[in-house]
């Protein structure tokens, strides 16, 4: 099965819709569109669902407390066109804030010291994280990266509507920023349906059902700090999962001196022990 876009733009007060600007839900493709007035009935019987249900998204947020860019990392997941989202902050660090942010959505975990035999403090602070939150669908960021406003919705929509699907995941931009100047260097595309994630998807743009975390036990705490969530994304493929793409950008991942990227790229010691 292959999952597509229907594009709009999220609305602004005094704003009319724009139906073809930006990527919005996803369905699995058929011979038409689906009618406007069906996306109209759509969208509001998703977000009656969001505010009498359950929590349907656990967003986890890991940082080594870098405030300026986390900040901004929990201001685009604050701007997320769809509400029905807990964010679950946790942190291997110090943790500095630039807020505050007042949001009953926000749980923040503080300092989570795992034990001297964990080799991945990160994989331990995801799972530790994980046992704190109460939504349906889990998915991840990192303090590097951005959502784009519509990365929630457009994801929950397409797992509620497709229940044989249990991953899903959507496109990159790449952003580097040097010398105080940030430069959208390119897209990292999807890959297909895949049963083979490993060290080709970014964990940051994945959203999964609870039940695939529960059955596989969770992230691998003896993987090495560069092959995190490659090691993750071997287990759920080995579990039977395949990921399924939503072809429209998601998220942003920057590259920078602060990034875990850069210093793992820059300190090969942090690719066998996670960053202390």
């Amino acid at each position: 099965m292959v999952l597509a876009g229907v594009f709009l733009r999220a609305p602004l007060l005094g704003r009319l819709w724009d139906w073809s600007a930006v990527p919005f839900l996803a369905y699995p493709v058929k011979d038409r569109r689906l009618p406007i007035i069906q996306i109209l009935v759509e969208r509001y019987l998703h977000f009656r669902d969001a505010a009498i249900n359950t929590m349907k998204v656990s967003v986890i947020l890991t940082t080594h407390g870098k405030g300026k860019y986390l900040n901004q990392a929990i201001a685009s997941v604050l701007a997320q066109t769809f509400q029905n989202y807990e964010l679950l902050i946790a942190c291997d660090g110090m943790m500095h804030l630039g807020g505050p942010f007042i949001d009953e959505r926000i749980k923040v975990m503080g300092f989570m010291e795992p034990p001297s035999e964990v080799v991945n403090r990160y994989a331990h602070t995801i799972n530790k994280a994980f046992k704190k939150s109460k939504g349906e669908y889990i998915t991840y960021l990192c303090h590097d990266d951005l959502y784009l406003p519509w990365r929630l919705e457009g994801m929950a929509y397409a797992l509620d509507h497709n229940p044989e699907v249990h991953v899903v995941y959507g496109q990159q931009q790449l952003m580097e920023e040097k010398d105080g100047i940030t430069l959208l260097t390119g897209v990292r595309d999807t890959v297909g349906v895949t049963v083979n994630a490993s060290q080709r998807i970014d964990h940051s743009s994945v959203m999964h059902r609870r039940e695939c975390f529960e059955k596989v036990g969770g992230w691998d705490e003896d993987a090495p700090m560069r092959y995190g969530d490659a090691y993750f994304f071997t287990r759920l493929n080995a579990a039977g999962y395949s990921f399924y793409p939503l072809n429209v950008p998601m998220d942003c991942h920057r590259y920078n001196s602060e990034s875990v990227t850069f210093k793992i790229d820059h300190d090969e010691s942090l690719s066998v022990r996670a960053m202390g």
